[in-house]
């Protein structure tokens, strides 16, 4: 998929973009191999693609009709959360395949979703059924037209009956006058030859789309159909995938307008290398800021429901998690307890304080988390999640405490809940111990 997804990536960013490596994360519940390597900072929870059951509300089918799709509440241009694969899906390309075609180009559609901001440009009755329709009257064309892109996609309007030996049949009514409720279009299986987008229009199992839609009117088989009524235009202003894609730090200027960043390039193989890693247990501290400005914007309350969400339904199985707060000092609310049975979360959880007191001192909260870490052992490789405003008021207490993180090669990642810009002081701490910085405006 990743081989074949490379290759397809390749060509419809027009030589821009591919998958040049990939690391496979193991499960801990998998027994150990002698190939399998340390996971460095692959974590589950940060996974650009997850493998999981399948989500109802996703895939209303059911587990043995399960699609991917990409968990995208973000906006346009912006990356979303993951991409959930299933692994019947997976196991099943015998089945799938004839459906959806090759799943690397099923991956790249996905990852249009999930690491540019794109969206669907078909209509989708599962994810958007209140909005989804699959023909509109077009303003400048006078005529109803399919919900496509582009727009010289050849269709056949029928309606499912379900009745044998033929379940459909051809739809009431024409372009002129519109057609009955619960009408569908059904891409023909010759279309013209100059069609050759768009990759977000469906997961379609036709060669000849290689290509992100653009707004350049010279390429009618790719053009943008900005009046459909898809998701992509009403998330996205009406703008195409690539003119979103053009705009996004991958491929700021990679366009023929305007060659600046990332140009085109001849790359002789674009097979990705892969990487197999085992999950270790993890050892995860919830360093929580208690001081008195969270109390604006109730702070100190969105802290605490990220808490609760992350040790609730966040956090692998397994894994174990310990707790601390901070103010004018800090405070060891739990040592490092393994969650194995919702009890054990709700247990946990509910020791998450919710206080807005006292000045601050994150130096403070790191210190105590290193004593929680090394009441369990030596503290390398463990985490610290830290969630804070950021609103220090002891800079030379943090600037040591992050010394004697990266000393003990423990890492950090911030969720910081703030409108106001981060320091370069807070930056170092996720920066310098190779993790990341979230940040939640309030």
């Amino acid at each position: 998929m990743f081989t074949s997804g490379s290759e397809y990536l390749y060509t419809a960013t027009k030589k821009r973009a591919y998958f040049k490596e990939v690391t496979i994360l193991i499960p801990l519940s998998w027994p150990d191999r002698s190939d399998y390597t340390a996971p460095g900072d692959a974590r589950y929870e940060w996974a650009d693609i997850i493998v999981a059951d399948y989500n109802s509300r996703y895939s209303p089918g059911g587990p043995n009709n399960a699609f991917p799709y990409t968990k995208q509440f973000a906006g346009c241009g912006e990356q979303s959360l993951y991409i959930h694969f299933t692994p019947s899906f997976l196991l099943n390309a015998d089945q799938w395949s004839p459906v959806v075609g090759d799943y690397g180009r099923v991956l790249v559609h996905e990852w249009g979703h999930y690491r540019w901001g794109l969206f669907n440009e078909y209509p989708d009755h599962i994810t958007d059924k209140d909005q989804a329709q699959d023909f509109y009257h077009s303003e400048t064309r006078q005529t109803w037209e399919p919900v496509s892109c582009s727009r010289d996609w050849k269709f056949t309007p029928l309606k499912y009956t379900g009745r044998s030996p033929n379940p459909y049949r051809p739809c009431k009514g024409d372009q002129t006058e519109g057609y009955e409720n619960g009408c569908i279009m059904i891409p023909k299986k010759s279309q013209p030859p100059h069609v050759t987008g768009s990759v977000m229009h469906s997961h379609l199992n036709f060669q000849k789309i290689v290509n992100f839609c653009d707004n350049k009117k010279g390429d009618p088989g790719n053009l943008h159909n900005s009046e459909a009524p898809t998701k992509q235009n009403q998330r996205c202003d009406g703008k195409s995938s690539w003119e979103v894609m053009r705009e996004h730090p991958d491929f700021d200027g990679a366009s023929s307008y305007c060659k600046r960043n990332n140009r085109p390039r001849v790359v002789r193989d674009v097979t990705p290398t892969f990487f197999v890693v085992r999950s270790k247990v993890m050892r995860i501290v919830l360093v929580l800021d208690t001081s008195g400005s969270m109390s604006t914007s109730d702070r100190h309350t969105k802290i605490a429901d990220t808490a609760r969400t992350y040790i609730l339904t966040m956090a692998a199985p397994g894994t174990f998690i310990g707790i601390v707060d901070f103010n004018s000092g800090a405070t060891i609310v739990s040592y490092l307890r393994k969650m194995t049975s919702d009890r054990r979360r709700d247990a946990l959880a509910n020791l998450v304080p919710e206080d807005a007191n006292g000045n601050t001192c994150i130096g403070c909260g790191l210190d105590k988390a290193i004593k929680v870490l090394k009441a369990h052992g030596d503290p390398e490789g463990g985490k610290i999640l830290l969630m804070t405003d950021c609103m220090d008021g002891d800079g030379e207490s943090t600037k040591y405490a992050l010394k004697k993180v990266i000393e003990k090669k423990v890492t950090i990642d911030i969720v910081a809940i703030t409108d106001a810009e981060i320091s370069q002081n807070i930056e170092n701490l996720a920066t310098k111990t190779g993790k990341k910085r979230n940040q939640i405006a309030c």
